[in-house]
């Protein structure tokens, strides 16, 4: 089952959150009524320092490392500016993401996953 796509944040918004650290938001965001104040947790963290990624975000839900969902989500997106955010519900015993993903992903658009 999927839920419906988010309306996408508009650019002004974006370009706001893009000034700001991930604490900040994170701290701006821990009264709305999201679990884990839909932060993310700390060990989560791009690979570099510098690297930043902003954008709507679209949660594909999937467990067992079934990596159908993402594949449904990653060709159904209503239009780019989307960033996939996958919850494997702590499984960790296979990825969830590889070259046909990223391929199907890039081919419609995402910003990033």
């Amino acid at each position: 089952m999927m839920n419906e796509f988010p309306k996408l944040l508009d650019d002004a918004i974006l370009a706001r959150a893009e000034k700001l650290c991930s604490t900040l938001i994170c701290d701006g965001m821990k009264d709305l009524d999201i679990p884990n104040g839909g932060c993310l947790e700390f060990g989560i963290h791009a690979i570099h320092p510098s690297f930043k990624l902003v954008g709507t975000a679209m949660t594909v839900e999937t467990a067992d490392g079934d990596n159908f969902p993402i594949h449904v989500a990653s060709y159904s997106a209503p239009a780019e500016g989307y960033v996939m955010v996958i919850d494997g519900k702590a499984y960790t015993g296979r990825a969830y993401l590889g070259d046909l993903i990223m391929g199907a992903c890039q081919a419609v658009g995402y910003k990033g996953i």
